[in-house]
Formats: C-alpha cells, sequence, structure tokens
C-alpha cells in the first residue's frame, strides 16, 4: 500500500471521527481553538476546494531524517492495510476485505497471527486449502514460537 493510500485511509478515518466528536464542540470553541482558523473567512476560500485538497496542501515531503526505516515502513504500511480491510469489512464489502488482509500478511507475515489463522479458514472454506495452508507455513516462519500457527 502506498504511503498516500495510507494517509488517505487515515484522513478519512479522521474525518470520521470528527465528524462524530463535532457534537460536544460549541461554535466559539473553534475561534479560540486556533488563530488560524479565526482568521479564514467563508469568502476567502476558493471555489471547488474540498477538505481533502485543502489537506494536502500542507503536505510537504518528509526529511530524510524523518523518514521510516524500511521494516518500519514495511509495518505501517501492513497497519494500514489491516485497517482498511477492516472498513471494508464493516461495509460489508467482503471480497476487498480479504485482499486488505492478505495484502497485510504478504507485508508483514508473523504481525497478526490471529487474523492469518482467520485468514487461511476462509481460504479453506472457499476451496482454496494450499492458500491456506501456504498463509500458515509463512506465519511459522516469521514467528516459530506462536502456537497458532501450528493448530
Amino acid at each position: 500500500m502506498s504511503t498516500w493510500r495510507a494517509a488517505r485511509l487515515l484522513l478519512w478515518i479522521g474525518a470520521s471521527v470528527g465528524s462524530s466528536l463535532s457534537a460536544f464542540v460549541t461554535p466559539g470553541d473553534a475561534e479560540t481553538a486556533s488563530p488560524r482558523v479565526a482568521a479564514l473567512k467563508p469568502d476567502s476560500t476558493p471555489i471547488g476546494r474540498n477538505l481533502e485538497e485543502s489537506f494536502y496542501l500542507d503536505i510537504r515531503p518528509a526529511g530524510p531524517d524523518q523518514q521510516l526505516s524500511k521494516p518500519l515502513e514495511k509495518k505501517a504500511d501492513a497497519q494500514a492495510a489491516y485497517m482498511e480491510g477492516l472498513l471494508l469489512e464493516e461495509q460489508g464489502d467482503y471480497e476487498a476485505a480479504l485482499a486488505a488482509y492478505s495484502r497485510c500478511l504478504q507485508l508483514d507475515p508473523g504481525g497478526n497471527p490471529q487474523l492469518a489463522v482467520r485468514i487461511a479458514h476462509d481460504y479453506a472454506k472457499r476451496g482454496d486449502v494450499a492458500g491456506g495452508i501456504d498463509l500458515l507455513k509463512d506465519l511459522a516462519k516469521a514467528r516459530p514460537d506462536e502456537p497458532i500457527a501450528y493448530l
């Protein structure tokens, strides 16, 4: 999963949480919270600019000292794929959720043993027993001390 796709996913999650928490904010709180927000006027925003465009205008590339190492970047991408799978499963799109979960396990095979067993079981129910066994073998290689991989 690319870093931009992960950022969009996190933006979507943040917007969902933010919209549900907006009931707890009074109109005066927004103006006192940030002088930048108070300086914005409704007519100063160009027509057609939406929240996503505004968000990406403020993003700058990370400097060399701020970038994640490759193993941490892989773990972050795996976590983003897992979160995407959770969202897709909640929306009822099980095929896309299975693909996201599989991507998560490919990026970090030993990161979530329970998910690996669950997906292997789902593969077996669909008739792809070999795919499920391969998943469990990858889990056993990544985490040889994990007993759930051998069940």
